[in-house]
């Protein structure tokens, strides 16, 4: 499990370096390859998290159940915040406001995802393991 939670985390890391990326290019076709990338790199991510990291959390965690739903709400809002970004061209003046916007959801949740449920799911593991 440590290697999931590991690339989950890198995947934490590579999303920022996009958003900043994409907020500091002034290229317009660079932008919307940046923002292809962080879309694609995002609903990855996501699926991942709720393919392999939501039914181990269900399974291991007290209150697992909780959690995921929870954190299944907060990914709709960030897919829903996500279609708004890609829908706008990178000439738009009103590109970067829904890639903040959806910056400020997707930031605190992986830093939840980080520390309740991959924390929880390490935990297990080092329990099971003894």
């Amino acid at each position: 499990m440590a290697r999931v939670c590991d690339t989950i985390r890198n995947d934490h890391l590579e999303l920022e370096a996009c958003y900043e990326k994409i907020v500091g290019l002034i290229d317009l076709d660079e932008k919307v390859v940046w923002q292809n990338q962080f879309a694609w790199e995002l609903a990855r991510h996501l699926h991942a998290e709720e393919l392999l990291i939501y039914p181990a959390v269900e399974k291991k965690v007290h209150n697992g159940k909780e959690l995921v739903r929870q954190d299944r709400k907060k990914h709709q809002t960030i897919k829903e915040k996500l279609k708004k970004f890609q829908d706008i061209k990178s000439s738009k003046s009103s590109f970067v406001p829904p890639l903040h916007d959806l910056i400020k959801s997707l930031m605190p949740h992986c830093k939840e995802t980080e520390e309740n449920a991959i924390a929880a799911l390490e935990q297990h593991r080092a329990r099971v393991r003894r």
